[in-house]
């Protein structure tokens, strides 16, 4: 580990106040998002194909300062290995082609300082809330490659050659700021704390040159953590507060208004383009009843995705699907009760993951099947929601109208692409725990 990390982390052990208590240890996690994005582009002169190579961990010290029985703050050093790969061809009217295929790696240090807000979950267990800014650096990047050109005119040849540099012009910005978001839980036993949680990052830019390069960094990125640290803390101190109430766990299913993709026919005027309607999504909840009139939910809806593209002249037939999953976090608002039922609005971020893509390609001459690598696998969106709530005994009904907004599709093919939209009838069941 570089000595410029210990000293940022001396330096953060510097300003603890001598009477506060402190926590040492190591931070570990396991990200859910991609580093680099999986994408393609493309012009009428050239195309670049953009793989990420999946890294499918993070680690590093982290050092903590009890303020007072409910809040402290928390400074990590988190280190990442990174890499993709890149195909990218290019032409020039008919007098030569040059294709790059290029392996990048490097190193990703980030750099968080959060306010942690410890609340009692479960005799022995404290819950925490955290926020703070971030830092990230990139690092030791290195790039090796072959880039062959061939010559069509006046003579056919074709002339290979290797390269590999530590300071890649697709890779000069090296510092990004971001915000973090946290939840998850406190276990002690002695003087060792254990500490699960989910972690959420939103970075300041997706860029990674100051000029035009086909990789793109994903600005928001999520994570499962898991803290190990030795504390001076009394264990026997739980915070004052306590969370409210309960969780109840819950099913939904619902009805799909509007199909997964967005057809344009005119713009592929030779195939047949099927996109089949499917009219169902199905998902769980849990729902955090801390108030009387407030909730926090957060769910999963699952739904199949695909397309059909067969070529007018029976030349070849490509077949896509998938599994999109949106997963919001939605806080509840019951303004107003009517009878028997309470009226419900809500409204927060949602995220969108798609998984099990098979990509096939089938012509006279063979077929081909892909993963769809090169695919973008999540997008970040928004999420409103209205509608009713029910009680009959310990089961909760909520049928609720729900409307998300995705910031970029799963994929565009300019002729076919997925929705940023989503609005569906659902209807949710609660097994209820309190009588609010």
């Amino acid at each position: 580990m570089p000595r410029w990390v210990f000293a940022v982390l001396a330096g953060a052990a510097g300003l603890v106040p001598l009477y506060a208590q402190v926590e040492a240890g190591v931070i570990g996690g396991v990200p859910f998002t991609h580093f680099i994005l999986d994408q393609s582009v493309g012009s009428r002169t050239g195309s670049s194909r953009v793989t990420s190579a999946p890294r499918m961990y993070t680690l590093g010290p982290s050092i903590g300062v009890g303020l007072s029985r409910q809040l402290s703050l928390e400074a990590s050093a988190l280190y990442m290995r990174f890499g993709f790969d890149t195909v990218s061809t290019s032409a020039s009217l008919l007098t030569s082609t040059v294709t790059v295929n290029s392996s990048t790696k490097g190193n990703s240090w980030e750099f968080p300082v959060l306010a942690k807000l410890q609340l009692r979950f479960l005799p022995g267990v404290n819950a925490y809330l955290s926020a703070g800014p971030s830092i990230r650096h990139l690092s030791g990047i290195r790039e090796r490659g072959v880039r062959t050109e061939r010559i069509l005119a006046p003579a056919v040849s074709t002339v290979t050659t290797n390269f590999e540099t530590s300071s890649p012009e697709t890779m000069n910005r090296r510092t990004s700021f971001g915000a973090v978001f946290g939840a998850g839980l406190d276990f002690r036993t002695g003087p060792v704390l254990l500490s699960p949680g989910i972690r959420l990052t939103r970075w300041d830019t997706e860029r990674t040159s100051s000029t035009s390069a086909a990789s793109r960094l994903a600005r928001t990125q999520a994570e499962a953590v898991l803290r190990l640290a030795y504390t001076t803390a009394d264990r026997l101190q739980p915070p004052p507060a306590k969370i409210p109430c309960c969780l109840e766990f819950g099913v939904l299913a619902g009805v799909p208004f509007l199909s997964t993709s967005d057809i344009r026919k005119e713009a592929l005027p030779s195939s047949v383009l099927d996109a089949p309607a499917r009219r169902y999504t199905a998902g769980a909840l849990l729902d955090w009843r801390f108030h009387s009139r407030l909730s926090l939910e957060g769910s999963f809806l699952l739904r199949r995705a695909g397309h059909t593209e067969t070529n007018a002249f029976a030349l070849y037939t490509t077949s896509l699907t998938a599994y999109s999953w949106e997963i919001p976090l939605l806080l509840k608002w019951r303004p107003v009760r009517i009878g028997p039922a309470t009226v419900v609005i809500g409204g927060g971020p949602a995220l969108r993951r798609v998984s099990h893509i098979d990509w096939v390609t089938a012509s006279p001459t063979g077929s081909f099947r892909s993963d769809g690598s090169f695919l973008n696998r999540s997008a970040l969106g928004a999420a409103a929601s209205g509608g009713l709530e029910f009680r009959t005994g310990a089961v909760r009904l909520h049928p609720e109208l729900r409307y998300t907004r995705f910031e970029r599709p799963l994929y565009d093919f300019y002729y076919i692409r997925t929705r940023q939209n989503s609005l569906a009838l659902l209807l949710g069941v609660n097994w209820a725990r309190t009588s609010r």
